[in-house]
């Protein structure tokens, strides 16, 4: 099939602000606006509908590749001339009804012993480091990225320490996978200190970025599960991006970042750690950071690898 338009299907953006959920009902607008921003990039035709049917009477679905979320899925049209990238879906109809169907993962470190993470029974080609491709099973494995498109990263806004700041701002949610009482300790942390830790979540992604640069340090907190299977977030990605160094609880991000981030996996010292390795983070190594982002993990990265992998399918 020749992809000639791009669909992505669902979560989009609410048009005004809510106090509840900000700007994004879901953490998928991020990855849905990333991945459609990066599809415009390449140059395709590119829509990012709701599902409501009015948006959908007109659209073609010959050579439309469709690219959706589980809990978006509703009413998604179902059609052999079309094609389909999944995450988080658990329907079988796609199958059931003979469609060519790309099953989207995120990367995890178990990916490494060359067995397919969701499809135990079936193996793994690695792509590059952080992508696995299961062709047996249609499976994709990958991280998710910056926000930023390639052009977008500005390697002149790296932000060095500042020891004058008094405010850690961590973006994004903390109510899942015990990530909550880990931040709660490291808040009390940053009372001893004298500075405050603030939880911010619903923003856009450029008051993300600003917040991010004006932080005193940038952190990342993993959970129980994700420190288990070496999950990366998407906040990894974007805080280098953005020229600020990362320090993270999850020992096994090293095999993918090495000496790009700081490891600090005692939670009691989490603070004090991040602070000494952001104080010593060096103009060189936060714009070397962002290269390396700028090549190899924005969503164009990502999209890229969705394509090939969908064509590489078989039939």
């Amino acid at each position: 099939m020749e992809v000639k338009r791009v669909v992505v299907f669902g979560h989009l953006p609410n048009t005004q602000w809510s106090w509840r959920a900000g700007f994004y009902s879901h953490t998928h607008s991020y990855i849905h606006q990333g991945y459609f921003r990066a599809f415009n990039e390449l140059g395709y035709e590119a829509h990012w509908l709701d599902g409501k049917s009015a948006q959908l009477e007109d659209l073609p679905t010959k050579g439309t590749l469709f690219f959706t979320e589980g809990q978006a899925e509703k009413n998604l049209p179902l059609s052999l001339q079309a094609g389909y990238v999944t995450h988080s879906s658990k329907s079988d109809a796609y199958e059931e009804m003979g469609l060519r169907r790309l099953q989207l993962f995120n990367y995890v470190a178990d990916l490494k012993s060359g067995t397919s993470f969701a499809f135990p029974e079936s193996k793994v080609e690695k792509i590059d480091e952080v992508t696995y491709f299961d062709a047996s099973s249609r499976a994709l494995y990958q991280p998710w990225a910056t926000n930023l498109l390639p052009k977008e990263i500005d390697t002149t806004k790296a932000s060095l320490f500042d020891a004058k700041r008094s405010d850690i701002n961590y973006v994004g949610t903390i109510g899942h996978d015990n990530i909550k009482s880990r931040i709660r300790n490291i808040q009390g942390q940053a009372k001893r200190l004298g500075v405050s830790l603030n939880v911010i979540s619903g923003v856009d992604d450029d008051k993300a970025a600003e917040l991010t640069r004006k932080s005193l340090v940038g952190m990342d907190i993993r959970g129980d599960w994700h420190l288990e299977r070496g999950y990366i977030p998407c906040r990894a990605w974007k805080t280098l991006s953005y020229g600020k160094h990362l320090t993270s609880n999850s020992p096994l991000l090293q095999a993918v970042f090495q000496d790009r981030i700081t490891i600090e996996d005692n939670i009691d010292n989490f603070l004090e750690s991040a602070i000494e390795s952001g104080a010593n983070a060096t103009q060189e190594l936060l714009v070397d950071n962002m290269n390396w982002i700028q090549k190899n993990h924005t969503f164009v990265n990502r999209a890229k690898r969705c394509l090939e992998a969908f064509h590489n399918m078989s039939p």
